[in-house]
């Protein structure tokens, strides 16, 4: 099938190379990636799975727990992977948490394979169809991205797996009507996994919904396929609901709860209002010029091309739903990047063609595409390689050097409970006590923890002398502290301190 799919050998060599050099960068980000890229990520899945094994009190579960509106089903599976590797007699957080996130990086490469072999099929002849692979491999923040637990990132890959089956089924081409067979157990899969990419975030509602309308008024499948497609969903939906009926303790139907409180009584709304355009802006400064130009005029100019393709019924209205929302995060938008690299890609062979070659052949065109290649891939090369919480390599070095000591001060912020309600129990290591340092502290050796490079001014003028031990970034970078860009990336210290 994967030569078939290709016009000569060369092009499918050329698109599993692109393929396995994704595969490798994910890889790599999920190994490198530790912590977590939004706070949701670690309290609504982490320390959900860690209450399902019975190490976090669900009494200090987030609000969520006890306002049984969140989905089960991701942290139920994690919670799995977990009692696995105890059964191997592996009980570090931080391994389970790598295989975490070697599973969403998985997932997501798959799903980035599955969009790319259906776009090679639609695109058949054009060239788009070999600039697909490169995109998703060379995408300078999606390795970083498809390492995350989040439910964003594990809903967006499910909905991607799903959209290409179906327009893998119901290609080729980005734009055809007509009716067309869908046969049943494609149906069913489609479905499945839709409702899957629901139960993990119920935001990708929006998502099931435009593929829904699409096969009913734009390919006008047939009621069979319609009815498998609603059976695959409502097994998902099964499925989600029996799991969240154990972990509750009682029958819920969370995906009501979560839009009755976060919607219907603003909820939501008490984290912060924006007005309706607030992504637009976010989108280029976040995705980084001229990148994000060329994404986001892409999509726009795909979207007015195409507006009966199969990419657009799912990504514009899932953008136009969260513009109408007033509690807005660029990360509730991560579900749609990769098909809009699809639609983007589109645009701009589409921009090429009507280029004279005379202006594409010239040496400071190709030089300027090179220059943004390099630039892309060194963007690429940081992204997979840092961790993507400071804190959580904090808690990485406490668990593995410190896991013994009774106590650790702290000056500032606390780094088991950053919010004084909220404390952090999946990565702290048992029988560990965070306490706040005061003068009263009679103890002549310490281990103390601060957001400074340098020893706390407090403790030198009592008297002890610190000397940093652990420090999530190095104090050499000090010297290039332009513009205060290190301070604003957030360093915890360790420090050990005698008197």
């Amino acid at each position: 099938m994967w030569s078939r799919l290709f016009p000569n050998p060369d092009a499918a060599r050329a698109a599993a190379r692109w393929a396995l050099v994704a595969l490798a960068v994910h890889l790599f980000a999920a190994v490198r990636s530790l912590g977590w890229n939004h706070l949701d990520e670690h309290f609504q899945v982490l320390e959900f799975a860690n209450a399902m094994l019975g190490r976090t009190p669900r009494e200090v579960l987030a609000w969520e727990y006890p306002a049984q509106m969140r989905p089960a089903l991701q942290p139920a599976v994690y919670a799995l992977v977990a009692r696995a590797w105890l059964w191997l007699g592996v009980d570090s957080p931080f391994t389970w948490a790598t295989s975490f996130r070697v599973i969403s990086a998985l997932l997501s490469w798959s799903a980035l394979v599955a969009l790319a072999l259906a776009a090679t099929r639609g695109f058949a002849g054009r060239a788009v169809a070999g600039w697909v692979w490169p995109t998703f491999a060379l995408t300078w923040f999606l390795p970083y991205l498809h390492a995350r637990t989040s439910s964003e990132n594990v809903s967006a890959a499910l909905a991607v797996l799903g959209i290409a089956w179906l327009w893998w089924r119901l290609g080729p081409g980005l734009e055809r009507e007509g009716e067309r067979a869908l046969p049943l157990p494609d149906a069913l899969g489609v479905g499945l996994l839709l409702g899957l990419a629901f139960e993990v975030r119920y935001q990708a509602g929006v998502m099931v919904a435009g593929v829904g309308l699409w096969a009913l008024l734009v390919r006008r499948v047939r009621p069979l396929a319609l009815a498998g497609l609603a059976a695959g969903l409502l097994a998902a939906l099964a499925a989600g609901t029996a799991v969240d009926r154990w972990f509750y303790g009682q029958w819920v139907f969370a995906p009501w709860n979560y839009l009755r409180i976060n919607v219907f009584e603003h909820k939501a709304a008490s984290f912060g209002v924006s007005p309706w355009w607030m992504y637009f802006p976010k989108i280029i400064e976040r995705a980084g010029p001229p990148y994000s130009v060329a994404l986001a005029a892409g999509t726009a100019w795909a979207w007015f091309r195409h507006p009966r393709s199969l990419l657009t019924w799912t990504t514009a209205p899932f953008l136009l739903v969260h513009c109408a929302l007033s509690h807005k995060e660029m990360r509730f938008l991560y579900p749609m990047v990769v098909p809009c690299l699809v639609l983007a890609a589109d645009s701009v062979e589409g921009w090429r063609n009507r280029v004279p070659e005379r202006w594409r052949a010239r040496g400071g065109t190709r030089d300027l595409l090179r220059l943004l290649l390099v630039a892309d891939v060194a963007l690429l090369a940081v992204a997979a390689s840092r961790s993507a919480q400071p804190l959580a390599e904090l808690h990485e070095h406490l668990y593995t050097s410190r896991r013994d000591h009774p106590v650790v001060y702290f000056t500032g912020l606390n780094p088991k409970d950053l919010s004084g309600n909220l404390p952090f129990v999946y990565y702290w290591p048992p029988g560990m006590e965070a306490r706040r340092w005061e003068p009263s502290v009679t103890e002549a050796e310490l281990v103390v923890v601060a957001t400074q490079f340098e020893p706390p001014a407090p403790l030198l003028a009592a008297g002890y002398a610190c000397e940093a031990g652990f420090q999530t970034l190095p104090s050499w970078l000090r010297r290039f502290d332009f513009n205060n860009w290190v301070k604003r990336a957030g360093v915890w210290s360790e420090f050990r301190c005698r008197r």
